[in-house]
């Protein structure tokens, strides 16, 4: 339906008419066919007159115009992913006679496009070529189906939103070691930024000891030399990496035995 206007010629040209949907008679044996004014098609008849003796004829073409593929109204969307998840998009053709396969979408970020095979006509869900690390809207630029038709407008749904949420980031502020050997008094103060506030902390180990109460909070006191790990997670419900602390304490103080020795009285 998308096709350019064809030029037909009659077989007596100049003299004939043409006639039919999608045709403008050009009034010189010739016709301009339009395939976006056919509607689905039809029959196009060419008929000529005998200028001498004035007999008429005419033949007939049935022509049919196929439709443009399309999606559906809310046939082309975006998820929504913490930063570094796979991001997807979802294509709903419309599921009628246009939708035959091989049946191909294009789309863009504003900067590159590139193809997807759509292989069914009910919410097709795929990858996004080249993930991304914010928020980004893809435009469709072309759908174009077995029949070799090619929409590039009117789309039921153009563009499509995949929604990043930032994940939040963790330092280190700084860190008390355990001062003697097998105490308690080591602590950490952690730094967070981004993602969304407030944030929840996990704090877990395998050879240290975290007072209780102590493994929820930002900047946990307390704690035995060891091993600590933590994820932080922002209001968003998007996590932080696992993020790791190591608490020392210094060696057992050695201590030798004291010698003794006896003293004779005078």
């Amino acid at each position: 339906a998308n096709s350019p206007v064809v030029v037909l010629t009659g077989n007596h040209a100049p003299d004939g008419t043409f006639s039919g949907p999608g045709i403008t008679d050009n009034g010189n044996g010739t016709a301009s066919f339009d395939p976006s004014a056919a509607g689905s098609g039809g029959v196009i008849t060419y008929s000529y007159t005998d200028p001498v003796n004035g007999c008429s004829n005419s033949a007939t073409q049935t022509v049919t115009v196929n439709a443009l593929p399309n999606n559906t109204g809310s046939g082309f969307s975006g998820d929504i992913i913490c930063a570094g998840e796979q991001g997807t998009l979802t294509f709903d053709a419309v599921n009628d006679a246009t939708f035959v396969l091989p049946y191909t979408i294009q789309y863009t970020d504003g900067t590159t496009t590139w193809s997807q095979d759509i292989t069914s006509a009910s919410g097709v869900t795929f990858n996004v070529a080249v993930n991304t690390s914010s928020t980004t809207t893809y435009t469709l630029v072309s759908i174009t189906n077995g029949n070799g038709c090619i929409r590039t407008s009117g789309f039921g749904k153009s563009s499509a939103q995949i929604t990043v949420k930032q994940l939040p980031v963790v330092s280190l502020n700084s860190q008390t070691n355990v001062s003697c050997h097998s105490g308690n008094n080591g602590a950490i103060d952690l730094n967070v930024t981004g993602g969304a506030t407030p944030y929840t902390y996990a704090w877990t180990t395998s050879d240290g000891s975290i007072p209780s109460g102590q493994e929820i909070v930002e900047d946990p006191s307390g704690l035995t030399a060891g091993t600590y790990n933590v994820i932080v997670t922002g209001n968003n419900s998007c996590s932080s990496a696992v993020f790791t602390v190591t608490i020392t304490e210094p060696d057992v103080i050695s201590v030798s035995n004291v010698s003794q020795s006896t003293i004779a009285c005078n």
